[in-house]
């Protein structure tokens, strides 16, 4: 008897006739509920009959998509899909007389599936990253000095993680120079900082007009490191090999990948041209902003103070504000313009003195960026 429901049901199953839906409006399987592989009825595009199939109980239908790449003539090859869901092997579908209509397969948030099953990345993570980079950085100076004629290159590794109460930052072998009528360097080996969930504010603001209402001010504290910071310009060689710092977030968003902060903290340099060690306070107001939920376009800002106390001693006051759009992904990895505006008043380095004004237009290649970790998934049709 069992052997005789089992060949009725894959009977059934293999006459199950999938309705054909133009490339534009089919629906899409979701990533978050199971889906079935299932063998129905060949059709002249899919031959082979394999189906990844999703039933909803609400609207009485079922979804099937080819479990294959299709050419572009809509007929499935050899090609296996990638970035999926797990699909459970299975005879039973128990909906087997509800309409199948066609469909594109799921895939994993922040990756998007077209009609002929090929996946590509379409939200990032600017913020975690392996990336090089080269631009056009003209500058000017009020005495006159400084030029079109410079370039700029630069790379970095940016690596981020997510604990239960804090993101995590750390960014590696970052440096950047300047290359023209003169040289520069600004390098860092590694700094480590986070920003913190807040469950409970530390301050709060309490208003007697009326009715007693309380204001929470959601200062969030933090710690940062800062190793093996080295900058050369001017004839000057600066080497701080460690800086501490504290930090007071203003703002997050509440998946704490944007931020606004203040820190603060000291720090040793030593200047090897004059040979000269000099304790060196600083504080800064930063900021790092995803404006969209596809991480496409991400706006980065700073106004640094620095005071060297010692022998040597000097003021360096810095701003600069960035933006950053992605312009396309070769094999999934981004390429993005970078336009950004710095400006500095510093009187450490006699050879220059005073204020400048310097920029940077040009393009980023990123070797590693992976999806944001709170990305939507990317329904179709079907919400």
């Amino acid at each position: 008897m069992l052997v005789l429901s089992v060949s009725v049901l894959l009977a059934n199953l293999a006459e199950v006739q999938v309705i054909p839906v133009e490339a534009a409006q089919r629906k899409r399987l979701r990533f978050d509920q199971p889906v079935r592989c299932v063998q129905l009825k060949p059709t002249a595009k899919n031959p082979t009959g394999r189906f990844r199939v999703q039933c909803d109980d609400q609207t009485r239908e079922c979804l099937a998509a080819p479990d294959g790449q299709l050419d572009a003539d809509g007929v499935m090859l050899d090609v296996e899909l990638e970035r999926t869901s797990y699909c459970e092997r299975s005879d039973d579908l128990r909906h087997d007389d509800w309409p199948f209509e066609e469909a594109i397969a799921e895939t994993k948030p922040g990756w998007y599936r077209d009609e002929r099953g090929r996946v590509m990345q379409v939200v990032f993570d600017l913020s975690r990253r392996v990336f090089f980079g080269g631009a056009w950085s003209p500058f000017f100076r009020p005495d006159g000095q400084g030029g079109l004629g410079r370039g700029f290159a630069e790379l970095g590794t940016f690596i981020s993680w997510e604990s239960d109460d804090a993101v995590w930052r750390v960014r590696l072998l970052e440096g950047s120079a300047w290359l023209g009528s003169e040289v520069r360097f600004d390098g860092n080996a590694v700094s480590i900082g986070s920003s913190r969930r807040i469950t409970r504010a530390p301050l709060y603001l309490t208003t007697f007009l009326g009715t007693p209402r309380r204001f929470d001010i959601p200062l969030a504290v933090s710690w940062g490191v800062e190793a093996g910071h080295l900058e050369a310009l001017g004839g000057k060689v600066f080497f701080a090999p460690v800086e501490l710092d504290a930090a007071i977030d203003l703002w997050t968003s509440k998946d704490l990948e944007s931020y606004l902060r203040v820190r603060f903290g000291p720090g040793v340099e030593y200047e090897a041209t004059g040979k000269q060690w000099a304790f060196r306070p600083g504080a800064a107001l930063e900021g790092d902003f995803t404006l969209d939920a596809n991480g496409h376009h991400h706006l980065v800002g700073s106004a640094l103070w620095e005071q060297r106390i010692g022998q040597d001693p000097g003021l360096r006051v810095k701003a600069r504000l960035g933006y950053e759009a992605i312009l396309f992904a070769l094999n999934d990895y981004p390429v993005t313009f970078l336009a950004e505006v710095r400006g500095a008043y510093r009187t450490d380095v006699p050879a220059l003195p005073g204020f400048e004004v310097s920029g940077l237009t040009g393009l980023r290649f990123s070797l590693w960026a992976p999806e944001r970790r709170h990305a939507l998934e990317l329904s179709g049709p079907r919400g």
